[in-house]
C-alpha cells in the first residue's frame, strides 16, 4: 500500500475513535478513548510562536499528515520517531466548500528547511522528507508552511508500523485478491517485498530472493518477499499491507490503486462494525503507540461535534508533480514554478485565503536547473480541462526562468 493511503487509513481510525466513543456504548469507552488520544499529544517547536487555532464549524483548518519511516522500528538512531517523513500530505478541511483536500508532496522534493533559528538545519537545502529527521513535527510544519505560503495548523505523525498492527487488532480483513498479467501471463500469485520481516520475522509465505531472481518479477533489488495467492481469503496485517502495495503486474499503479481501495474499504467497514467494539482497547492501544499529534482531545471532540462527517468523505486528492534531477550523487525532485504557484493558490483557496500573483523566492525546477520546465507535468485540479496541446514558452517566461536561475 502506498504510504499516502496508509496515513489516510490511520487518520480515519483516529476519528473513528470518536465515533466509537460517541456511539452510546458506554462512558468507560469514552474515557479509554480520551486516555489513548491524550497519549498521542505532543508539543511542537516551531519557527515562531503560534496562536492557538480555534476550531469553529464555519472556519477551515489544515493538518500536515506525516508517515514516518522508522526502518525496522527498533529503538535506535533516534528511536521510533527518529526517521524521515517518507510520506507528507497537506490536508485542508473546508466546511464552506464541504470538502477536504489532500495534497501529496514528493518525498525527495528539494526545499529550504524552515524552523527555529537555534536549529542548525534551518535554511539548509535538502529533501523535504528530512525535515522530520532534523526538526521533528515543528520543522516539517514550518517547511510546508513556507513552501505553500500558508500556515499549517496541526500535524499528525504516524509510525508506519501502525497500519498492520491496526488490521491485526481488528482481527484481519477478508479480501478477494486479484492480479493482472505479467509479460502476457496471468498471475495467480505474486511476490511483494515484506517490510515487516525485521520486526516479526519471516512468515511461511516468505522467500529470500537474490536481485537476479527478483528481477524476473520486476524488482531491482534482493529482499525477502511475501508470496500472496489470488482469491478470496482472510488477510492479517502483514498480508493486507503487502497486497495493497503490489504494482508490478501489467496494471501498474492502476492495479495498486484498486487494491488500495479494497483494503481501505475493508478497513473502514471493520472499524465501524459492531464486532469491532469488543476490540476497542487494542485499537486504542495501537493508535496511542503509533500516532503523535498536536491536536488535543478537546480539539478532536470539537472537530467531531462541529464538522459534518461528509467533509472527511468528500476528499479531493492531488499530487504535487516533480521532475527528478541529480545534484552531485543525490537524486532530488524539482517542481516547475507555474505548478507550485498553482498548487499554492488552490490550497490557499481551500483555506479561504487570497491567491498569490507571484511565487516568490521558492526553489523550483527552473531556478535550480536554469532550464524550461518539462511540459508533461500537470496538477490536474478538479474541473480543470486537460490541455491537449502545449504552447511554446514565451520570451517573458524564458526571461523569468533566467532570473530565477541567477537567484540560486
Amino acid at each position: 500500500m502506498s504510504r499516502k493511503k496508509k496515513i489516510i487509513l490511520v487518520v480515519l481510525s483516529v476519528f473513528t475513535v470518536l465515533e466509537i466513543a460517541a456511539a452510546g456504548v458506554g462512558f468507560k469507552i469514552y474515557l479509554d478513548a480520551k486516555k489513548a488520544m491524550d497519549g498521542t499529544y505532543v508539543q511542537v517547536k516551531r519557527k515562531s510562536k503560534q496562536k492557538e487555532k480555534i476550531i469553529e464549524a464555519t472556519k477551515p483548518f489544515s493538518i500536515l499528515l506525516l508517515g514516518i519511516d522508522s526502518g525496522d522500528g527498533l529503538e535506535r538512531d533516534g528511536g521510533k520517531w527518529g526517521g524521515r517523513a517518507d510520506s507528507m500530505m497537506l490536508v485542508t478541511v473546508n466546511p464552506k466548500r464541504k470538502q477536504s483536500t489532500v495534497l501529496s508532496f514528493p518525498r525527495d522534493l528539494y526545499v529550504r528547511l524552515a524552523g527555529p533559528s537555534d536549529n542548525e538545519y534551518t535554511g539548509l537545502k535538502d529533501k523535504i522528507a528530512h525535515s522530520f529527521a532534523w526538526g521533528q513535527e515543528g520543522m516539517s510544519m514550518d517547511t510546508v508552511s513556507e513552501l505553500m505560503n500558508l500556515n499549517v495548523d496541526y500535524c499528525i505523525a504516524i509510525n508506519m508500523i501502525g497500519l498492520p498492527e491496526l488490521i491485526d487488532a481488528l482481527g484481519g480483513l477478508t479480501i478477494d485478491a486479484k492480479f493482472g498479467t505479467l509479460n502476457g501471463q496471468h498471475l495467480d500469485r505474486v511476490p511483494v517485498p515484506d517490510d515487516l520481516v525485521a520486526i516479526k520475522g519471516m512468515a511461511p509465505s516468505d522467500e529470500a530472493m537474490s536481485a537476479q531472481k527478483a528481477s524476473v518479477y520486476g524488482y531491482s533489488f534482493p529482499a525477502i518477499f511475501q508470496w500472496i495467492s489470488e482469491g478470496k481469503q482472510k488477510m492479517d496485517g502483514r498480508t493486507a499491507t503487502n497486497y495493497a502495495r503490489f504494482r508490478h503486474d501489467g496494471e501498474g499503479t492502476y492495479g495498486r490503486d484498486t487494491r488500495q481501495r479494497e483494503v481501505s474499504q475493508g478497513l473502514v467497514e471493520k472499524l465501524f462494525s459492531i464486532e469491532s467494539f469488543p476490540k476497542y482497547k487494542k485499537i486504542f492501544k495501537t493508535i496511542a503507540s503509533n500516532v503523535r499529534t498536536n491536536l488535543g482531545w478537546r480539539d478532536l471532540v470539537r472537530i467531531k461535534k462541529t464538522y459534518p462527517s461528509s467533509i472527511f468523505k468528500h476528499v479531493v486528492s492531488l499530487q504535487l508533480p516533480g521532475e527528478g534531477e541529480m545534484i552531485g550523487n543525490t537524486s532530488y525532485q524539482f517542481v516547475p514554478r507555474a505548478l507550485l504557484l498553482k498548487a499554492q493558490n488552490y490550497m490557499r483557496g481551500q483555506m479561504e485565503l487570497p491567491a498569490n500573483a507571484t511565487l516568490g523566492k521558492q526553489l523550483t525546477y527552473e531556478s535550480i536547473t536554469g532550464l524550461k520546465a518539462p511540459e508533461n507535468l500537470t496538477l490536474d485540479l478538479p474541473g480543470e480541462k486537460k490541455k491537449t496541446k502545449t504552447s511554446e514558452t514565451s520570451s517573458k517566461e524564458q526571461n523569468e526562468i533566467a532570473v530565477e536561475a541567477n537567484l540560486e
